[in-house]
């Protein structure tokens, strides 16, 4: 662990002092083990600032796995930095990490928003501190949060040799899916957890998680799902009543506009392809679609519907495999 200091004892500096620290961590990690990634954890933040989001971008597109605070103004984390760098984590992004409470509720504090990649403990954390080699504190704050994620992105990272994106892949896979209340609308719903055990035992400072992963079931039958990220979560009891509504039988990829009310009521299954995951929704939620179930058309191959800047549906969408994509 190398400490980098770039404000100063009052808990205060500037943007270009934190720009030139990430620049350092960058050098320092190419320099000393080529090809392999870091984590770099920033418990900081503050009003918007282009240039200190450029370098936090910059380094999480050198390899390294950038983690932040969300924030603790209870506000969209998108309106400040380097919060608002998050949201885009499963495509290699800085991951912008919001609060939660002993009882898994968002932090009153706490920043959300479309911004926000995920979730981890922040409030009364209880670590070591300044003064003394046995100092200790109980604090607050998504400072607080980030360092738990950046924990088990370190984790990762040894277990996978270095390699940022299997790391950054699991952390972001292993989360506990729907259990945090308050999360606020467009703030994905997922708390940390470690997805593997290795070392001493430490006493987890929230609810062991109860749910792990979306499950779709149709009739008798039920699926393991993705749920998407420009939507609302399907819960992970979710359970579908009655049949599905095929899109359109010339237009199994649901691209094409469709009349108002033409899925009134209905769940419409479409393939991946063609256009965006986004769209598709968005065409079915027009169409007064309850809910789509996305399933991919290429075999062994599973990917979450991811945002890609397009835009927000209303209505909950999952992806599910080949394979049962197929069985629907």
């Amino acid at each position: 662990v190398i400490g980098v200091k770039v404000l100063n004892r009052f808990g205060s500096g500037s943007a270009e002092n934190i720009i030139e620290g990430i620049a350092k961590v960058v050098k320092l990690q190419s320099a000393s083990q080529p090809g392999k990634a870091a984590v770099l954890s920033l418990s900081l933040g503050g009003a918007q600032q282009q240039a200190l989001d450029d370098a936090i971008k910059a380094a999480a597109e050198a390899n390294m796995i950038v983690v932040v605070a969300a924030g603790n103004n209870n506000d969209d984390a998108c309106n400040y930095s380097p919060a608002g760098t998050g949201g885009n984590a499963r495509a290699m992004g800085p991951i912008s990490v919001a609060s939660t409470d002993m009882d898994d509720q968002r932090s009153s504090f706490s920043n959300f928003g479309y911004c926000v990649d995920i979730f981890a403990p922040g409030r009364d954390i209880t670590s070591s501190w300044v003064g003394s080699p046995t100092a200790i504190k109980t604090i607050s704050g998504t400072s607080m949060a980030t360092p738990h994620v950046a924990g088990v992105a370190a984790l990762l990272l040894e277990k996978h040799g270095g390699n940022k994106v299997h790391a950054q892949n699991e952390l972001l896979s292993a989360v506990s899916v729907g259990v945090v209340a308050d999360a606020q609308f467009g703030t994905p719903n997922e708390l940390v957890q470690v997805s593997f055990y290795s070392g001493v035992p430490t006493l987890s400072p929230t609810r062991p998680p109860t749910l792990m992963r979306p499950t779709l079931c149709v009739g008798d039958r039920c699926f393991d799902g993705k749920v998407s990220r420009f939507g609302p979560s399907i819960p992970s009891d979710y359970v579908i009543v009655g049949p599905l509504v095929i899109a359109l039988s010339d237009d199994i990829y649901g691209c094409s506009s469709v009349a108002p009310g033409a899925y009134a009521g209905e769940v419409v299954l479409v393939a991946r392809g063609l256009c965006t995951y986004y769209q598709k929704v968005k065409i079915a939620q027009e169409g007064g679609a309850l809910a789509v179930v996305l399933y991919m058309n290429i075999p062994n191959y599973f990917v979450q519907p991811i945002y890609l800047g397009s835009g927000y549906t209303t209505i909950p969408s999952i992806m599910v495999r080949y394979e049962d994509g197929n069985y629907l």
